[in-house]
């Protein structure tokens, strides 16, 4: 139905990559973090109270040291995957129930393919001249728009969105219900 050839690269698999770092640390996060500064700092000026100031130094560093490591392991990650193996290109085809990513590598000559039901899908993130796919965090998909060899951009984003649950394409989850009560007690 809808077939799409991506050449691999660093710089869009980067980009992906740390596109699902939205799922863990948002806007909401950094503003907390920045609260939690300020509050510091002004606890330390009023007060003198060195505590206060190094638990938020602390907590600013913990973050940071996190969201480093996520990148060096992504990073790290591209190049055990796709450098060393040889690998430049995937080949997706979408169909109504499912979807298969063909991994060619060693230049073409090992093909690698994977079936994956749209259930199976962690994520998705529609973006204006790109399609990002999470299978999960070790595996994530990106198709630019100039890919599609087969049906258009516009009506690949439109399949797509018909094929995965709408709860798919948050990339952070809100507030979790309880099943029992889902509207309270």
């Amino acid at each position: 139905m809808f077939e799409a050839t991506v050449d691999i690269n660093a710089k869009d698999y980067n980009a992906c990559t740390l596109y699902y770092l939205k799922k863990f640390v948002g806007v909401k996060e950094y503003i907390l973090v920045g609260f939690l500064l300020i509050g510091g700092l002004v606890l330390f000026f009023a007060f003198n109270q060195w505590l206060i100031l190094a638990l938020c130094g602390v907590t600013v560093l913990l973050m940071a040291a996190a969201i480093v490591v996520y990148i060096a392991l992504a990073r790290k990650g591209y190049r055990e995957e796709f450098v060393k193996r040889n690998t430049h290109e995937w080949k997706f085809a979408f169909h109504e129930e499912e979807f298969t990513v063909e991994t060619l590598e060693e230049n073409g000559e090992k093909p690698y393919t994977e079936k994956f039901s749209y259930e199976r899908v962690e994520r998705v993130a529609l973006k204006k001249d790109r399609v990002y796919i999470y299978c999960g965090a070790a595996l994530a998909y990106y198709i630019r728009y100039d890919n599609m060899t087969a049906g258009t951009f516009i009506d690949f984003c439109e399949f797509v969105k018909k094929r995965i649950e709408p709860a798919k394409f948050k990339m952070k989850e809100g507030r979790r219900k309880n099943k029992q009560f889902p509207y309270g007690r």
